[in-house]
Formats: structure tokens, C-alpha cells, sequence
């Protein structure tokens, strides 16, 4: 399964495209392209806090550095028989 960067400039369907076909020819469904990408803006860290709080659900949220990276799948998948 390919796991590759996704490139600037180009859509992200037509890379896949060749992918896609295979699996509808093959009438198969599931992941079949992996891209990885780095995204812009701020990401968030959750972190549950040193000592006990009255709330056991209270979590820490501290700001990342402002580009993370990121890793998305494509899939196909099949419609239910009916």
C-alpha cells in the first residue's frame, strides 16, 4: 500500500485515481492510499493533570507547535446489498 507526501499543487483525487480504479476493477474496498501531509495552524496536546481535581474528567490542554504532521487514509467502500 503506497504511503507517500502529498504534493503542493496537485488534487489529491486525481493523484489516487490509478488506486481507485484497481479497487473498482477488482470490485475490492478498503484503504488504499495512505498521503502524508504536515498541517498548518496550531494543534492541541491533552494531558491529564499532576495532582487530583473534584472533576475526574478535567484535562490540560497546551498549544503545539504551529505545523504538525498528519497522516490520512483513502478508502473505498462498498454500498450494502439490498
Amino acid at each position: 500500500m503506497p504511503i507517500e507526501w502529498a504534493e503542493k499543487g496537485v488534487r489529491k483525487e486525481d493523484h489516487v485515481l490509478p488506486w481507485q480504479r484497481r479497487m473498482a476493477r477488482d470490485d475490492a474496498y478498503g484503504v488504499y492510499f495512505i498521503f502524508k501531509s504536515m498541517e498548518q495552524g496550531p494543534s492541541f496536546r491533552v494531558s491529564a493533570p499532576k495532582y487530583a481535581t473534584k472533576d475526574p474528567n478535567y484535562r490540560i490542554l497546551a498549544a503545539n507547535a504551529a505545523a504538525s504532521r498528519t497522516t490520512t487514509s483513502t478508502s473505498a467502500t462498498k454500498p450494502w446489498a439490498r
